[in-house]
């Protein structure tokens, strides 16, 4: 008799447009279906992304609006029992809550996966996450610095912590990619939504050294815009700057 696949369950606050979340669902589509069955929580906010889950990745939605949620606690434990998962791969602050649920079920295996970079230069040390921390089982982090942060910050064991890039998976079907403003020797393209932490003001601002060496650069900036005064910084640093000959924003857009 063959083994049962071991559950595995994605866990985010939202699958609205954005990095973390769309590594959440790309991870889950990805988990060979012989080995694994996916499932995904989305402990928030559903979103548009929920329409690039795959068949077999089964959802739950548990919209809390609040922090304490008795309600839906119960809804998840219940699930993770009857699913059998075995191993929660939470995404951003849904640690707080997978702990939660390994406090409940000591046998689930907890992973945390650090999206936002800025950790590596925050100050401070969060207790609440330093506690979280010592009972998970392995850390994913996005960039080298974070490695150093998780490790010196919370006394981590190098071994239970990994660098894993973000990565693209190109849609079957899709078509030739389109037309794009300035050639190919001088195109460059950010693709993060526009909030500050993704500092495009400074890529704005960094452009009077990168036109010094490359005049005919071209930059896209293709994200959504969920920030309007941010998004109004930046066109009007990029109307100062006199680049709007050099500059397309293209906001959310496949390709």
């Amino acid at each position: 008799m063959s083994a049962q696949p071991s559950g595995v369950m994605q866990m985010i606050d939202t699958l609205q447009l954005g990095g973390a979340e769309r590594m959440a669902v790309n991870i889950a589509n990805q988990l060979p279906p012989e080995h694994f069955a996916s499932h995904m929580c989305i402990t928030r906010q559903n979103g548009p992304l929920a329409g690039e889950i795959a068949p077999q990745v089964q959802q739950l939605v548990l919209d809390r609006t609040r922090r304490l949620d008795l309600d839906a606690f119960a809804r998840l434990r219940k699930y993770i029992v009857q699913h059998r998962i075995r191993l929660i791969h939470a995404h951003g602050s849904s640690l707080f809550l997978a702990q939660m649920m390994k406090a409940l079920r000591p046998s689930l295996q907890v992973i945390w996966h650090a999206h936002y970079g800025g950790y590596a230069s925050a100050k401070g040390r969060g207790l609440l996450l330093g506690l979280a921390l010592q009972r998970t089982d392995a850390v994913f982090v996005v960039n080298h610095p974070l490695v150093g942060w998780v490790t010196a910050t919370y006394g981590l064991a190098p071994d239970r912590v990994r660098y894993l890039p973000n990565f693209v998976l190109r849609p079957a079907g899709v078509g030739p990619a389109p037309d794009l403003p300035g050639t190919p020797e001088n195109r460059l393209i950010c693709v993060a939504n526009l909030r500050p932490l993704k500092d495009q003001l400074g890529l704005v601002q960094a452009m009077v050294n990168v036109v010094a060496e490359q005049p005919e650069v071209h930059l896209l900036l293709v994200g959504a815009e969920p920030d309007a005064t941010y998004s109004a910084q930046v066109r009007a640093a990029i109307q100062q700057g006199g680049w709007v000959h050099r500059f397309t924003c293209w906001g959310s857009v496949r390709m």
